[in-house]
């Protein structure tokens, strides 16, 4: 099978300059018997054409939540040559973290309902990581503009939240919300 899309190594792209590259490139029939043939012949595949809508802004974070390294660094990340191994209070951390992910997660699975936009769900999950005194960390990340990823139905991609995007009676929903694990939880 052909790459849809040959990224050189040595230069670097946005979470958006990807996206804008990968529309632009990519022919709707190609993704589709990509992403749902595996191999096989093209088979009729049910699925709408998900187009996005304009973005709205995004939710503040107060100035007494630490920020993660990746959101002053806008453009680029570098991700440097080695592993860097954490000792006990950082592994600590990272467990906290998952542990209010997985929270916030499961409210988000009592509050859905049909007919709810993905820019719901993304105000909810701002608000409960605020309030809990972490960072959401998807906000910024290589320019990411929200603050949870939200993928309705046949969406293969990180999806970015907006008003358009909204709940079916049969409607699968993904969301991905890792809390940033350099924060201390309250």
């Amino acid at each position: 099978m052909k790459h849809l899309i040959t990224i050189k190594k040595s230069k670097r792209f946005t979470f958006t300059e990807v996206m804008a590259l990968a529309a632009s490139r990519c022919a709707l029939r190609l993704v589709t018997q990509s992403l749902f043939s595996l191999g096989r012949p093209c088979q009729k595949v049910n699925f709408s054409v998900v187009w996005p809508a304009a973005v709205q802004p995004a939710g503040t974070v107060p100035n007494h939540i630490e920020r993660p390294h990746y959101v002053r660094q806008v453009d680029t990340l570098d991700w440097g040559d080695s592993i860097q191994l954490q000792g006990h209070a950082a592994l600590q951390g990272l467990r906290q973290a998952g542990q209010l992910a997985r929270k916030i997660l499961s409210l988000v699975a009592q509050t859905l309902r049909v007919g709810m936009t993905t820019e719901e769900i993304d105000d909810f999950v701002h608000r409960e990581t605020i309030e809990h005194g972490a960072y959401p960390s998807p906000l910024g990340y290589l320019g990411f503009p929200k603050s949870v990823c939200t993928s309705v139905n046949n969406v293969a991609c990180h999806g970015i939240p907006d008003r358009s995007s909204f709940l079916y009676d049969s409607a699968s929903l993904h969301v991905k919300q890792p809390i940033s694990s350099v924060i201390h939880v309250k």
